[in-house]
């Protein structure tokens, strides 16, 4: 069985509107960042991402947006100097990204992707216990609902830690971070194909069914971008396990579930979907073609498009995932 962290919610005094405020901030410009990134506008990407680091400089995602960003500008000194500090920020395997091109070549380029080999094979010998958060005054006599959250490309739990815990617990929910399935570093993982995803959360399953109280009729998962496509996959393959899907960016793959469709005949099975009207427009397309073709198996499926936003999660997170939450409750 995976290992898995126990992480018990308790009530914590409020640091005050101060880090409240820098965390909404924060959150509002790394959606711009990527908003801007999505549009080619590197040069305002790169503020936003700044502005966002500023406040948090232990954000490794940042910082690597931040030297892809100078790369595609072609700022190679500049890429590089964010290079070094995302792999000091514990992200090791970035040599094959394409936004790197135009640094490939340069010396110091080649010396950190080196050393940052060696890095990440110590890095994969590690073992990564997946996160689970339980409410303050758990009673194993009840049954509690299960919330899942997959983390996108290139990142890792640590993304959904900061706010999501509190207040998925205080909705009764216990809530369970896996680390994606592939190694990329400290702070970066990602979920490899489909069934490695699949076998790696269903076992995750397993393993907190084994220890908690769940209540097997209301297990839900969440997914961003890559995360959110896994999330497609991984509901309609298993409509047996899954009451409802969260999608926040993700793609909608039909080559992975059209074999698994008829299995949503006779399931109260429900989709929610959140994706940017400034993504990528086959992106938007497979969200629509998801919408479309589950509902004719009987699936109610909702699609939120925001007009304003790229590749991001959208708004506050906490009121978004609240009105998904409505919504696949039937409330």
């Amino acid at each position: 069985m995976l290992g898995i962290i126990l992480l018990l919610i308790v009530n914590q005094p409020q640091e005050g509107k101060t880090a409240a405020s820098k965390e909404d901030l924060r959150r509002e410009y790394v959606t711009k960042g990527m908003t801007a990134y999505t549009e080619e506008d590197y040069r305002n990407a790169i503020g936003f991402f700044k502005g966002a680091f500023e406040i948090d400089t232990t954000y490794a995602a940042l910082s690597y947006n931040i030297a892809c960003c100078y790369s595609l500008l072609n700022l190679k000194d500049s890429a590089i100097i964010w290079v070094k500090r995302t792999v000091e920020l514990g992200t090791y395997e970035f040599e094959e990204d394409k936004d790197f091109d135009n640094i490939r070549d340069m010396k110091e380029f080649k010396r950190i992707a080196l050393r940052s080999k060696e890095l990440l094979k110590e890095a994969k010998k590690r073992k990564w216990e997946s996160l689970i958060f339980i409410p303050p005054d758990y009673d194993s006599s009840q049954k509690y609902p299960l919330f899942i959250v997959l983390h996108g490309y290139g990142s890792s739990p640590s993304d959904f830690t900061r706010e999501l815990p509190i207040f998925l617990t205080e909705k009764g929910f216990i809530f369970l971070i896996p680390y994606g399935t592939e190694v990329h570093g400290l702070t970066s993982f990602s979920w490899g194909d489909v069934d490695k995803c699949e076998e790696k959360i269903l076992k995750d399953i397993e393993e907190v069914k084994s220890k908690y109280s769940i209540d097997t009729t209301r297990i839900i998962l969440l997914g961003y971008s890559q995360g959110g496509s896994r999330t497609f996959s991984l509901g309609v393959r298993n409509p047996e396990v899954f009451k409802a899907i969260i999608t926040v960016a993700g793609t909608f793959n039909e080559e992975e579930v059209k074999d698994y469709l008829n299995k949503l005949n006779g399931k109260d099975f429900r989709l929610y979907m959140m994706i940017g009207g400034k993504d990528r427009k086959e992106r938007i397309k497979s969200n629509e073609m998801a919408k479309r073709l589950l509902k004719q198996y009987g699936a109610k499926v909702h699609l939120e498009i925001y007009p304003e936003v790229g590749h991001a999660f959208p708004g506050d997170p906490l009121k978004e995932v609240g009105k998904a939450l409505k919504f696949i409750m039937g409330e």
